[in-house]
């Protein structure tokens, strides 16, 4: 069961790189440069040159792959953020499913199990007790007198 917890951690990590990767694709297929979100912002005097910048460089891409083309990479470009948010749902939720689940049922089971060993073990040594005190005990006593009658 840790196993398959681990793997599951190991697996919502991943989906969540996935996931990252795909939001990056999404924006490149937008024609955004070096993966940044849309232009615009807060309007800061270090951002106005920026985003003018940014601007250039979309339009750029824009002119050279053509109207027809941007507007297919714009449709991409959504379906990939949708199955970007799928991907997190997906892994969040298979984690949460698995890994919490199974290492609080291990950990219950765990204790129960160890309690059970425990008050076997202490029934044992009192069945084993009991049998020495019998077999070496008063009864024992009385066989050997009733066989030397």
């Amino acid at each position: 069961l840790r196993d398959i917890s681990a793997r599951a951690r190991t697996f919502g990590k991943c989906g969540a790189l996935m996931a990252e990767a795909t939001r990056r694709l999404s924006s490149a297929c937008r024609l955004n440069p070096s993966g940044s979100g849309a232009v615009g912002g807060n309007g800061g005097e270090g951002e106005t040159g920026e985003n003018d910048e940014q601007l250039g460089v979309i339009n750029e891409r824009r002119e050279s792959v053509g109207e027809e083309m941007t507007s297919v990479l714009s449709v991409l470009g959504e379906i990939l953020d949708e199955v970007a948010d799928a991907q997190v749902s997906m892994c969040q939720s298979l984690e949460a499913s698995l890994s919490l689940s199974l290492e609080a049922f291990a950990g219950v089971e765990l204790n129960e199990a160890t309690r059970l060993r425990s008050e076997a073990d202490v029934m044992s040594e009192n069945a084993e007790s009991s049998f020495s005190k019998y077999m070496h005990g008063r009864h024992s006593e009385r066989a050997n007198m009733a066989g030397g009658i």
